[in-house]
């Protein structure tokens, strides 16, 4: 590996069609002499608006999979952010996609209930789970 840094400016480059629809690529960088390469791959940009939703279902999960070592209240918190992920699939399209509002809000307030579930079992000292 070179040592160099290379300096791109992707926005000059072409986006190259694939055999997929929905998946183009950008050759950022390619040396013949070492196989050195680097490119950006582009997939399905149409079904952006879905990451905030998805990374909502995916944190839900995580919550309900640790929910056995936490306070039983934290079901709730699976329960909000599994609830905000599909309300943002369902809403989030047209202007209102990406917004930060879709996945700041949620997540604030998803962790304040953290935040409250585990001081309010610390406070009772005890552990219901």
């Amino acid at each position: 590996m070179s040592s160099a840094s290379r300096f791109v400016d992707p926005a000059a480059l072409p986006w190259r069609a694939t055999g997929h629809e929905g998946v183009s690529w950008k050759k950022l960088h390619y040396d013949a002499r070492t196989g050195e390469s680097a490119v950006l791959l582009r997939f399905a940009p149409e079904a952006s608006w879905m990451l905030p939703g998805l990374w909502q279902v995916v944190f839900a999960l995580g919550v309900f999979a640790s929910c056995r070592f936490l306070p039983r209240a934290m079901l709730l918190v699976g329960g909000w952010y599994l609830a905000t992920a599909l309300a943002c699939l369902v809403l989030a399209r047209g202007p209102y996609a990406l917004s930060p509002w879709a996945m700041g809000a949620p997540f604030g307030i998803g962790q304040f209930l953290v935040a409250a579930i585990l001081q309010l079992a610390a406070w009772r000292g005890r552990d219901d789970r």
